[in-house]
């Protein structure tokens, strides 16, 4: 049987779903465009019609497929992932984009040579938490930094529970810790923005120069996109990693959930304030505000939690047609009762 994290489980899977064909793996995703691996090879791969124009995804690196090998593998069925990171379509698409599938570890990677956005991790451990993958803080180029360790430290407090590794791969540091993550049969993701350094990674964790990499722009800092489509390696260890093309757009897209989790901190302290409604502007007994007042809570990382919970909140209102009448609802009242004043208003100086 071929690799690539294929096991007992899956192929239990396999038989209660009655498949017929063989299983893949789909180890390359562009578009409508397709490479699996099977126990016949890696190939170019296709949809079958039936799969076409069913009401279902297409398939995304990291899954699981079961079809037909030849020149080009026709894939006929997907099995159902055991986890799925998913984005917000970037741009104005309102619908769900998965990035990958089955997926073990979520490495966070940011550069140490650009300006580390705390806010931008949050949002990336909420998906990572949201698709069911453990959380990896990777900080690159830590040989192009000056004091890396503070800012690890610094990095870390995000979220103690989150493992947080300086690395670099030019100078061989911290890889190990990386692959401490990735045991055999294990599959992880990198995601970052571009000139992160997460092909370089890649070709680290390889031993051979196989992603083509680049260098970032000393105006801005910005990497070119020298990965242009997402692909999944076989590392020796027998691990599994995806590099993925660095994304400036990460919607939240059914995150409610992980936000909390990521923000575990603060939502201690908002179940601890005396209004069970409380809005954290000027209600006393907010111990949210008495956090931020004391220094035991950060202002920045509270309005961070605000913003990804209202986004959050949002989308799920598009999603849940209960939900969105509700909105309706609370908006009518709103509008009817801002009515009522701006009258009560005339009429009083009308009388005047």
């Amino acid at each position: 049987m071929f690799q690539w994290g294929w096991n007992g489980d899956w192929q239990r899977k396999l038989e209660e779903g009655r498949y017929t064909g063989i299983p893949a793996r789909i180890v390359q995703a562009h578009q409508d465009i397709f490479r699996a691996v099977s126990g016949a090879g890696e190939s170019l791969a296709e949809l079958a019609g039936k799969l076409r124009y069913q009401d279902q995804r297409f398939p995304v690196v990291g899954d699981f497929v079961v079809g037909r090998p030849g020149s080009r593998f026709l894939i006929e069925g997907i099995l159902p992932p055991e986890s799925t990171i998913v984005r917000q379509a970037a741009g104005t698409g309102q619908a769900p984009q998965v990035i990958a599938s089955n997926i073990d570890v979520t490495f966070i990677v940011e550069a140490m040579d650009q300006v580390i956005n705390p806010r931008r991790i949050e949002r990336y451990l909420a998906v990572a938490r949201q698709g069911n993958s453990q959380p990896v803080i990777l900080l690159t180029k830590s040989d192009m930094a000056a004091d890396p360790f503070s800012t690890l430290s610094d990095i870390r407090s995000i979220d103690p529970e989150v493992p947080a590794y300086a690395v670099s791969a030019i100078a061989d540091e911290g890889i190990a810790a990386v692959e401490q993550h990735l045991k055999s049969g294990a599959t992880g993701v990198f995601l970052g923005l571009s000139g992160a350094g997460k092909s370089t990674l890649i070709n680290s964790l390889l031993g051979d120069s196989i992603q083509r990499t680049g260098d970032v722009r000393s105006s801005d800092h910005r990497g070119r996109h020298t990965t242009t489509s997402r692909t999944l390696f076989l590392l020796p260890s027998g691990a599994m990693i995806i590099d993925t093309p660095g994304m400036r757009e990460l919607g939240l897209w059914g995150a409610e959930n992980s936000v909390d989790d990521t923000f575990r901190d603060v939502v201690d302290w908002t179940d601890q304030c005396r209004f069970s409604n409380c809005t954290h502007q000027t209600e006393p007994g907010c111990m949210v505000l008495y956090a931020i007042e004391t220094g035991q809570l950060e202002k920045s990382r509270f309005l961070g939690y605000q913003k990804l919970q209202k986004e959050a909140a949002h989308q799920a209102r598009k999603e849940d047609p209960a939900l969105q009448s509700q909105a309706r609802e609370h908006w009518k009242k709103a509008s009817a009762q801002g009515r009522a004043k701006r009258r009560a208003k005339f009429h009083r100086f009308d009388r005047t």
